[in-house]
């Protein structure tokens, strides 16, 4: 059974915890309800060795208004502008490289709060308040002592959230391709049947954004016997994988609009 951080009577979910792979940084989503993951407007937290006698180190308060796993995107695959993805990308990874546990904790407000005709995002309003009381070691400019929420410090910066995918709000939704042997050494892409209504129509042009490049194709619904589409970016797309990746790893992509897909991680 799943843990609870309790910050003054607001129940965390201990939804899971951070890992390297390969290098890599990844989460773990350790708990049975896994669509956790794709709520949106969650208040979220990091915490070290939670399990302690003392019950952990809180380093990190943030929120999303789109999905956690999209906003994670940002801290396993941070781009150079993104000063706050960068911070907690290299946080994260020092603090499992000298043995320790980062648990993610979660918590997602189920009740419909109103004020008169307005609704109310319990979790925005939270984030200001515990970040200030509770002064999280990541959040904000720790050199002058300024705490500050991440909705604050992202507005701060100069580079849009990620500079590989846009802005994380377009991310219409994602997929993950294992790089088995037709996807790593010639170029394929299945992105299967839970996001095929996302995507265009056969003899379409598909424009993969991937390294700082846009690659093109058609999109094929007649190779799959499901009529599923199929995309085949061939060499360019093969070059780049194999410079990035490891045979056998699994990638994601991120998709912008029916003709246009990005790689995230």
């Amino acid at each position: 059974m799943a843990t609870s951080f309790d910050l003054t009577e607001i129940k965390f979910e201990n939804i899971g915890k951070w890992a390297l792979v390969s290098g890599r940084l990844e989460y773990q989503i350790e708990v049975e309800d896994t669509s956790i993951i794709n709520f949106p407007n969650s208040l979220y937290a990091f915490v070290v060795n939670v399990e302690d006698s003392e019950g952990g180190h809180l380093v990190y308060i943030g929120k999303t208004t789109k999905s956690l796993k999209n906003r994670f995107l940002g801290y396993t695959n941070p781009g150079k502008g993104q000063q706050t993805n960068l911070k907690v990308n290299l946080g994260i990874k020092n603090e499992i490289e000298r043995g320790n546990i980062v648990s993610i904790f979660c918590f997602k407000s189920l009740e419909n709060l109103s004020w008169g005709v307005h609704s109310i995002n319990l979790a925005a309003g939270l984030e200001d308040s515990l970040v200030r009381n509770f002064k999280p070691t990541w959040n904000g400019n720790q050199g002058n002592q300024k705490f500050i929420t991440e909705t604050q410090e992202l507005e701060l910066e100069k580079e849009p959230i990620s500079s590989t995918m846009k802005d994380q709000e377009e991310i219409l939704d994602c997929f993950d391709v294992k790089l088995q042997k037709a996807y790593y050494e010639q170029g394929f892409i299945n992105p299967g049947v839970r996001v095929d209504s996302l995507l265009g129509e056969d003899g379409e042009i598909m424009e993969l954004i991937i390294d700082g490049r846009v690659l093109k194709t058609k999109v094929n619904r007649t190779a799959n016997k499901t009529g599923g589409v199929r995309l085949y970016f061939g060499k360019d797309l093969v070059e780049i994988l194999q410079r990035k990746f490891q045979y056998a790893d699994t990638v994601t992509y991120g998709i912008i609009a029916s003709n246009k897909i990005i790689l995230l991680s």
